[in-house]
């Protein structure tokens, strides 16, 4: 789990780098409205490059500014779209 979670090893994120090199970036809509409690679970589902995962790392970045990195998952679900496949 640690290769998509790259903060807990205080590594860069790919996604959040290529965000930041970005010329043009964009900020999606939707991370505004995305609950940030405590058991709280949040789906993010869609067409393929829409962004999804960028505004899903733009939350985790904010988030990481607040709490430990270790209070943080993010699972990539297209991982077990291929095991069943």
């Amino acid at each position: 789990m640690s290769i998509f979670n790259p903060w807990w090893n205080d590594k860069p994120d790919p996604h959040i780098s290529i965000h930041r090199e970005s010329r043009f970036k964009v900020t999606p809509s939707w991370i505004m409205e995305v609950i940030l409690e405590p058991r709280f679970l949040n789906v993010v589902s869609g067409p393929k490059c829409v962004g999804k995962t960028t505004g899903i790392k733009l939350l985790i970045s904010n988030l990481l500014e607040k709490v430990d990195a270790t209070d943080i998952l993010y699972v990539n679900c297209e991982a077990f779209w291929m095991l069943c496949r």
